[in-house]
């Protein structure tokens, strides 16, 4: 559940974390993971792109369907292209979600670590 604070527009939030989101991608090195563990896709929108878009819908505080019917919508691609990406069984999420985890997980302890 994502709580909404005073004053905060809902149309600036993806775009103000746009640079973090970049930050964190360099970090973790995010679109050679992504390739790693989902590159069996041979044709249309790259998989990174496709990745990409349904990681700021969360920030966008709508779901994917929501933002595709609507008459603004910026999505680029049909809504069968999302959900094939998602649901491909070629597509290995557990390990994907396990690498950026172990990642951030290594950030944070070096950064709680207290040395004598």
């Amino acid at each position: 559940m994502i709580i909404k604070q005073k004053g905060q527009d809902v149309h600036n939030i993806a775009e103000s974390n746009i640079t973090e989101f970049i930050a964190f991608c360099k970090f973790t090195s995010l679109k050679n993971t992504l390739l790693n563990y989902c590159k069996f896709k041979t044709q249309g929108f790259h998989v990174f792109d496709i990745f990409k878009v349904l990681f700021f819908t969360v920030f966008k505080l709508r779901n994917f369907w929501r933002l595709s019917v609507s008459d603004n919508s910026s999505i680029p691609f049909a809504r069968d292209t999302a959900y094939r990406f998602l649901n491909s069984p070629f597509h290995r999420w557990r390990f994907f979600l396990a690498k950026i985890a172990k990642t951030a997980v290594r950030f944070c302890s070096a950064l709680t670590s207290i040395l004598l």
